[in-house]
């Protein structure tokens, strides 16, 4: 006999993770990844699974599942910012390929350095809203000096989270919005013709507005020098001091981000792993105690 248990899936987590030669940066780049997927596995409500999209399998500082999976893609390694959003838009695509080979429904594009609150996936369950979520507010963190304030911010930026991070949005996709059969633009490519700052307008422009995130369900990490809009701050040196300007604000007058270190996994710990067939095992042992107690009778 076969049998078969398929985890119930809220909200797919898709990763796209910056390919890199350069071995001091691929370390930094799996310390990063690792935060980020442990503010995952922080969640109260365990219904998720996280797809990271990379050329190679990074190594990770804590142990997974297989609710983790690694998608492989080969892509030439980006030399510039035009060439990084190019390669994270086909990463992208290819998590939302794989996502709606398995039915669809709620998927998060996370950047491989940014947080996720503890209470987004119960959030998402208990609401289960029909357009997708979006996040109006969120913090910010500068990497170096691990201090944080709230978005929007005075002296930090007035705008609304999801038009600062890509880490900001929970789409739901069904079946064929990645193609289309009449010649129209497929829905996805319709929601993220800008990325993560046009899709809020597009879904609202289609009849379909998102329900706005009541908390701050994100944490946006600035300073790391590994990010897209760190690699653009040396390209365009107007964006790279406004940046500066936000990194000196947060370290100034933030607070340390141990007081929220909890809702967002920089504490967590995973709980061991049950060996592999525990809970047939655990079924087939409980029948052969009932079995032994009526043979007994």
């Amino acid at each position: 006999m076969t049998f078969s248990l398929r985890r119930r899936v809220t909200v797919t987590f898709g990763i796209p993770l910056r390919a890199t030669s350069n071995p001091v940066e691929w370390s930094a780049l799996c310390r990063l990844l690792s935060d980020t997927v442990r503010s995952v596995y922080n969640q109260t409500d365990q219904s998720f699974q996280i797809i990271v999209a990379c050329d190679r399998r990074p190594i990770l500082d804590f142990p997974t599942d297989d609710r983790l999976e690694f998608l492989q893609i080969a892509l030439p390694t980006p030399k510039d910012h035009d060439a990084g959003d190019n390669d994270a838009g086909a990463k992208r695509w290819e998590i939302a390929r794989r996502f709606l080979l398995g039915g669809g429904d709620y998927l998060m594009f996370l950047d491989a350095d940014d947080l996720v609150s503890n209470q987004l996936v119960k959030f998402v369950r208990k609401t289960k809203h029909d357009s997708g979520y979006v996040f109006e507010q969120g913090y910010g963190m500068d990497a170096a000096s691990r201090k944080v304030l709230p978005i929007p911010q005075p002296g930090v930026t007035g705008l609304a989270f999801h038009q600062m991070c890509g880490s900001s949005i929970v789409m739901r996709l069904a079946p064929g919005d990645l193609s289309s059969g009449n010649g129209e633009t497929p829905r996805y490519n319709r929601l993220m013709r800008a990325g993560h700052t046009s899709v809020a307008k597009a879904a609202e422009e289609e009849g379909r507005p998102m329900l706005i995130v009541p908390f701050r369900a994100a944490i946006y990490v600035v300073g790391t020098n590994l990010s897209q809009s760190d690699v653009r701050s040396l390209e365009d040196p107007e964006f790279g001091a406004e940046r500066d300007t936000w990194k000196r604000t947060l370290a100034t007058t933030g607070f340390d981000v141990s007081m929220i270190a909890d809702e967002f996994g920089l504490n967590y710990i995973r709980p061991p792993v049950p060996p592999k067939g525990w809970y047939l095992n655990t079924l087939f042992s409980r029948w052969r105690r009932r079995v032994d107690r009526q043979s007994q009778t």
